[in-house]
């Protein structure tokens, strides 16, 4: 290397110096900026024919750890999600209080349930009577308002959300911004690293909001998807779309078809104008997004269903009057009469009975709008019963083909008189046929018309079939059903005959077409397969005199509550309105006086309120989720234990998660602040290198100089 090569290095050495001095001070500068990365400049020797002939500065890169970033992105998403939860549980779990505490809805119940104790002691008693009222008010008023406050956070959900749709489209715009800033810079030099920590910055906060998956192309633009995939940025930004409602109810529900919902939804609009629902089979799963949607749609939704089960099962327990069917016979037939002339929309008749040996269970419940119909399984808790709705609108008769038409061949319904409903089962196990000559024998009868047609009897679980010849005649069917196992037959007066083996041996028979009953004069019937075991009509007293010993103590605001299904549900949003009915109010002795001539002093109904309120096990909806997916069974006060037992789980998970997740992200950020966070010390001491490199370099143009003043001198 020649003196003047000497000079040139030493000159690049004091550019590379100068430039990295520049990023020292850019780095201590920005030390405490969010979101800036740790620079570093990394030099490059000059060869020359192998030989190194000095040294270029080269780029400026970021210390980033692209790994740690994506997982910290991802943690990101997990955290924005259980922070949102966290959140809104503090308040569902402070709304509820401490079990036991003087204002937590166990304590009010367990003080109402103690008043009536005091009433079954002391009818007579104004002051007692007067205490029952005022606890139940108190009770009703917290249902009341617990119900507002939930709805409250649900309306406060609704509006995050649309705040939060704000953000993600106002972050994807920058970072689109971004990607154009990141395309058109110099194709010859490394990205910009500002943006990118602006990119980074943006991204972090995007993932915090709903969960991304990130693809980085050249120049570092980058492709942005939801986590279940659906493109957010590709590279120009897309766009959410939420259709915030400014009022939100208990009856406000989410619906994929917007015109039904209750409540917003969030879609993407893609770039030919078509529309994505992020919501429909869970395609927002983590973020501050996901959080709010899963407490407006789900949490809050399943505290509401747990107090409208609350306030349906405890003014349904006090005012239900059970009516156990009249047994009646009919013939061979046996079963029940019972009154529907009290029934409303909501209340019910539950059936019992067996069906070829198989218990089975059917719960009539009625309405008056036809087209309520028909009715869901899911609307009684029992996930056993079958639920047939039944118009209580027409007449008796036309309420009675209903429930035929319901409940099939084996129960037999009908209108006798009034408003009473009778339900018979099928009768002995005899079967005969009506208005078909067959002869002696029933070779006279030729059945040949039917050829193709077809005959079933079914039996112990078993279908024997008969098809139709040419050539078929009676005898040839009596001869079949003859040889069914259990069962014989035979020609008796002209008339075919078929019986059962035994008094207990039932059987149906049924046709391919209607025909076949016509030419054998047989009807399409079961004969001996069911029987009926029970029969109760549960309906409520809407009177607080004269129907008994129940009492509808808690109204619909003013209207009698029924649990009716009619429009929409009555109980969905009835914690809100329970409240005291006002006759009891204006005169506390119907608490005691159930009908004329009844003391006050009488204890009957207030033993038997307080048996339904204390001992009595009633059914609860799965959708209250307290029992899983299956329906909890006990006392209201057991449930209502269970609600709060709940609710507290689900809070202390929520906690925990919260916790854990919050000490995951702390510390990848304090290793990626290790790593890619400036720090001072490091900054001086290189500051310090760099210091002696400048001075070196420039120690040897000093030198330089001297040498050259020296050979002018010569």
């Amino acid at each position: 290397m020649g003196i003047s090569a000497a000079l040139g290095s030493a000159l690049q050495g004091l550019d590379v110096t100068s430039r990295a001095l520049e990023v020292v001070s850019r780095n201590v500068a920005n030390a405490d900026t969010p979101g800036y990365t740790r620079k570093s400049l990394t030099p490059t020797s000059v060869t020359v024919g192998g030989v190194t002939n000095g040294v270029l500065a080269g780029d400026v890169r970021r210390e980033v750890d692209s790994l740690l970033v994506q997982k910290i992105r991802q943690e990101n998403s997990g955290l924005g999600y259980v922070k949102i939860l966290e959140s809104y549980y503090g308040q569902v779990d402070y709304m509820y209080g401490e079990p036991g505490a003087a204002t937590a809805i166990d304590t009010l119940y367990n003080s109402f349930q103690s008043a009536m104790e005091a009433l079954v002691s002391r009818p007579e008693d104004y002051i007692a009577r007067e205490q029952v009222l005022r606890e139940a008010q108190v009770f009703a008023a917290k249902l009341n308002q617990m119900s507002d406050d939930i709805q409250a956070l649900r309306a406060q959900a609704e509006s995050e959300i649309g705040d939060t749709v704000g953000q993600i489209n106002d972050l994807l715009t920058k970072l689109g911004n971004v990607n154009v800033e990141l395309a058109g810079s110099v194709q010859t030099e490394l990205p910009p690293p500002a943006l990118l920590d602006q990119r980074d910055g943006y991204l972090a906060e995007l993932s915090e909001l709903i969960d991304i998956n990130i693809t980085e192309a050249d120049r570092g633009i980058v492709h942005v998807r939801t986590g279940s995939g659906f493109s957010l940025l590709d590279p120009t930004p897309g766009r959410l779309q939420f259709d915030e409602r400014g009022t939100v109810s208990a009856l406000s529900r989410y619906d994929p078809d917007s015109s039904e919902s209750g409540v917003g939804s969030v879609r993407i609009i893609t770039p030919n104008g078509g529309e994505i629902d992020l919501i429909q089979d869970q395609q927002i799963r983590s973020g501050k997004l996901a959080g709010l949607l899963e407490m407006r749609d789900r949490h809050l939704v399943d505290a509401q269903a747990q107090l409208d089960s609350i306030a349906h099962t405890l003014a349904k327990a006090l005012s239900t009057v059970s009516v156990d069917g009249t047994a009646v016979t009919s013939g061979a037939q046996v079963g029940f009469d019972v009154d529907l002339g009290a029934m409303q929309p909501g209340d019910s008749v539950s059936i019992t009975m067996l069906v070829d040996g198989v218990e089975q269970r059917v719960t009539l419940i009625g309405v008056e709008n036809a087209s309520t119909l028909p009715l869901g399984g899911d609307v009684t808790p029992d996930a056993g019963d079958r639920v047939v709705g039944i118009d209580l609108s027409g007449s008796p008769a036309a309420i009675a083909a209903q429930v035929s038409a319901a409940l099939g061949p084996e129960i037999a319904a009908s209108a006798p008189g009034g408003s009473v409903l009778r339900l018979l089962d099928d009768g002995g196990s005899q079967a005969a046929s009506s208005g078909i000559a067959y002869g002696a024998d029933g070779s006279t009868l030729d059945l040949s018309a039917l050829n193709g047609e077809s005959l079933t009897v079914s039996t112990g679980g078993s279908d024997f079939t008969f098809t139709f010849g040419a050539a078929t005649t009676g005898q040839d069917l009596q001869a079949f059903i003859d040889s069914v196992p259990g069962l014989s037959a035979s020609i008796v007066a002209g008339d075919l005959s078929i019986a059962g083996d035994t008094a207990d041996t039932g059987f149906s028979i049924a046709f391919s077409d209607p025909s076949v009953g016509t030419a054998t004069g047989l009807a399409a019937a079961s004969h001996n397969t069911s029987s009926l075991t029970a029969v109760r009509a549960d309906v409520t007293a809407t009177a607080a005199a004269g129907q008994g010993l129940g009492l509808p103590l808690f109204v619909d605001g003013v209207l009698p509550y029924t649990g009716s299904l009619d429009g929409n549900d009555q109980q969905i949003g009835f914690a809100g309105r329970i409240s005291i009915n006002p006759a009891l109010l204006a005169d506390n002795s119907l608490l005691v006086v159930y009908d004329s001539g009844v003391l006050t002093g009488d204890q009957s109904r207030p033993e038997e309120l307080l048996r339904r309120l204390s001992e009595v096990d009633y059914q609860f909806s799965p959708d209250t989720r307290v029992a899983g997916v299956t329906p909890y069974e006990g006392t209201i006060s057991g449930f209502i234990q269970r609600t709060i037992s709940y609710q507290g789980a689900v809070a202390s998970d929520i906690y925990q998660a919260a916790a854990a997740q919050e000490t995951v992200s702390l510390q990848l950020n304090e290793r990626f602040a290790s790593e890619s966070g400036v720090n001072i010390d490091q900054e001086m001491a290189r500051l310090i290198e760099l210091q002696t490199a400048y001075q070196a370099n420039t120690r040897v143009i000093t030198v330089f100089r001297e040498m050259m003043d020296q050979l002018l001198r010569i």
